[in-house]
């Protein structure tokens, strides 16, 4: 070997001095390389058409009394082959000022039934006053065939309205004076 070269005429390379900039392109790739992995390995959620694999029935309008508790209604299904996961399903709910809910976030097993193939939430609301409120619910969720699974996203907004209760007139009115004492239309015999 003269010259520094090696069969091929090609320098060998030099080694790389292990230190601080060697780390960071390390770390920059792991971290290249996990987010082509992770978006490989996750679908872009489904979107939702007349065809999805998918079904969501919820609650377009709530009507109750300000100060009681009404209930929104959320079922999740699949459709055909495919069926809602055991895992991973999560239901976030954003209140508006004045409308309130137990808890804001919901999984599998706060459904009504746990174990069903279509999970059913009932989502206890509460508006404080008169008015029209605007729920938003987001719902992530997966739906498996035998063969694969979709990651399904969607976020939906339902109407919660406060009516106020009807004042009932003849509550609120005075008593009406008692009917005069009957008479007594016999004649009295003398």
């Amino acid at each position: 070997m003269t010259g520094g070269t090696q069969r091929g005429g090609a320098t060998p390379a030099r080694r790389l001095r292990r230190g601080p900039a060697l780390g960071v392109c390390v770390a920059a790739l792991a971290s290249a390389v996990t987010a082509v992995v992770a978006d490989d390995r996750a679908p872009p959620p489904v979107p939702a058409s007349a065809d999805a694999p998918w079904r969501v029935e919820l609650s377009a309008r709530v009507e109750l009394v300000p100060g009681d508790v009404g209930a929104v209604a959320l079922t999740l299904s699949g459709r055909g082959r495919y069926g809602v996961a055991r895992a991973g399903v999560l239901i976030d709910l954003v209140a508006p000022e004045g409308l309130s809910v137990r808890q804001r976030r919901y999984h599998r097993e706060d459904a009504v039934d746990p174990e069903a193939a279509a999970p059913a939430f009932s989502i206890p609301v509460r508006a404080e006053a008169p008015g029209s409120y605007a729920l938003t619910v987001r719902a992530r969720f997966w739906v498996c065939s035998p063969k694969h699974c979709l990651p399904v996203e969607l976020r939906r907004v339902v109407e919660v309205v406060a009516i106020a209760p009807a004042v009932d007139a003849g509550a609120d009115a005075a008593p009406s004076p008692a009917p005069p004492p009957a008479r007594d239309k016999r004649k009295s015999s003398k």
